[in-house]
């Protein structure tokens, strides 16, 4: 009986929801069967533990029918009939949460009914409720459209207004609804079609898009449809910064307009749109990604119940370092520590402030720290072992620099959970790596024309293998021989 689909399900409940489930299980409104109930608070006692002695068929059994010898198909119906009560406590339990559609359901009783005079006054009270209650952009729409749908069917509602306008309100809310909606799933499309080359049908999309280019009052009245317009234009037309800069200008003024799940895919589509610029090259976006990540702290976008992910933090700290604002980054690490989930933050706290310091040079510093990091993550790993790699070589620590070389190879080889991109770009960073430090090394005893041989063939060597994990910090290093 414990694996039995209502044992199960009901073992998912927390202790208050357990406890709700009770009272619904004894309310005579809603079950009236004895034997049923007797059931339902067998499962509900055995929690949390659920052991299959207390729950064995035959033992429950016995309790429900004390009288009978075990029967299997009137014990099968009586679960069956408990699932099926379990399955309405479920359905009450999430009405009773959503204000609105009791609303709804309570508007469409009231019609059926002619309460005129308590119709008008709800529906003032649900409309309320439709702007207020937590929802996704999209879904406010929809009860919009679908509460005035219901008022212009009630004829006490209805009487006090002209037939064109109840139907014009209807017909603009109905437009911007699908609108909005077709817009957002031409952006989760196109997103796929980028990341994993999924393709769609277009539909009428088309057409929208057009309808849209030929009546932009209806973009520019509407700050939603015109924003999730610009980022289908950002991921359909990558090299085209205007969609960007309109983008970036209308999130400043709207961003607090949408619920915070939105706002937040919102911030990640510019946010991925910077970090593609910056991998062409165009480093100009650095400072554009620091101002989208800071207003996404300012206005709490990025924090999940007050807590901002450890990956959130490192990418922030990540891109500060990149741009050299050092001083920015370290105020960001101390300031932001108390805000990463406790069980990671110590550890999210070490490894950057380990890359600040490396990126600061100071290199024995760095690497005093990433002895205190643990390797909870694989990218915690791969990025403390370029950390070690870095250090070493700018410390000219050649032997331990090999040794790090042969470690992180190895790691690399047999760690099957990383992708291939990664096992091939950071094999070249350890092979490129290694290659330059012994060029350095031998460098002040080389004359002049044997260390540009050399040098050439060594970045001959990077612009063949293609993807190379760090290639950037290696055509600086190169760079910097050449100068001595």
């Amino acid at each position: 009986m414990k694996n039995s689909k209502l044992v199960k399900a009901i073992s998912e409940l927390s202790a208050w929801e357990l406890r709700h489930l009770s009272d619904f299980v004894h309310s005579p409104f809603f079950n009236k069967h004895d034997r049923l109930t007797l059931l339902l608070d067998i499962v509900v006692a055995a929690a949390p533990d659920f052991e299959e002695a207390v729950l064995d068929r035959q033992r429950v059994y016995k309790q429900l029918f004390p009288e009978n010898g075990f029967e299997e198909q009137k014990f099968k119906d009586l679960m069956s009939l408990g699932m099926k009560l379990f399955k309405s406590f479920l359905t009450f339990y999430r009405l009773r949460q959503d204000e609105f559609s009791q609303g709804i359901a309570l508007l469409e009783e009231m019609n059926a009914r002619n309460w005129a005079g308590e119709f008008a006054k709800t529906g003032q009270q649900v409309e309320k409720i439709a702007e207020t209650q937590p929802a996704l952009l999209q879904e406010r729409q929809l009860r919009r459209l679908r509460l005035q749908e219901l008022l212009n069917s009630s004829e006490g509602y209805s009487a006090n207004r002209k037939a064109g306008e109840t139907l014009h309100v209807a017909s603009e809310m109905l437009d911007h609804y699908y609108l909005l909606a077709r817009l957002k799933y031409s952006v989760e499309q196109a997103n796929r079609r980028n990341v994993v080359g999924q393709a769609f049908t277009p539909g009428l999309l088309d057409p929208i898009l057009q309808y849209l280019e030929q009546n932009p009052d209806k973009v520019s009245s509407q700050p939603a449809i015109h924003i999730y317009l610009l980022v289908y234009r950002l991921l359909t037309q990558p090299t085209d910064d205007v969609h960007f800069i309109q983008l970036t200008d209308l999130l400043a003024m709207h961003a607090a307009t949408f619920p915070i799940i939105e706002r937040r895919e919102l911030y990640a589509y510019a946010i991925n749109y910077c970090i593609q610029q910056i991998n062409r090259g165009r480093d100009t976006y650095l400072g554009t990604l620091l101002d989208i990540y800071q207003r996404a702290l300012d206005d709490e976008t990025l924090l999940n119940e007050g807590l901002l992910s450890q990956w959130d933090y490192k990418n922030i700290v990540s891109a500060g370092l990149k741009a050299k604002q050092f001083a920015w980054s370290e105020q960001f690490i101390e300031h932001y520590k108390a805000k990463i989930d406790p069980a990671a933050r110590d550890n999210a706290y070490t490894y950057n402030l380990a890359n600040l310091h490396l990126e600061q040079g100071s290199y024995k510093q760095a690497l005093k720290l990433l002895q205190h990091v643990e390797f909870s993550d694989q990218f915690y790993h791969l990025g403390s072992k370029v950390m070690l790699l870095k250090s070493y070589y700018e410390l000219q620590d050649q032997e331990a620099l090999l040794h790090l070389c042969e470690t992180f190879r190895m790691y690399l080889k047999r760690n099957t959970d990383l992708s291939k991109y990664h096992q091939t770009t950071n094999m070249n960073l350890i092979l490129l790596t290694r290659k330059l430090a012994d060029l350095q090394s031998r460098w002040p005893d080389l004359g002049r024309k044997e260390r540009q041989t050399l040098l050439e063939k060594l970045k001959a060597a990077l612009a063949e293998k293609g993807n190379v994990a760090q290639k950037a910090w290696l055509v600086e290093k190169m760079e910097g021989l050449e100068r001595i």
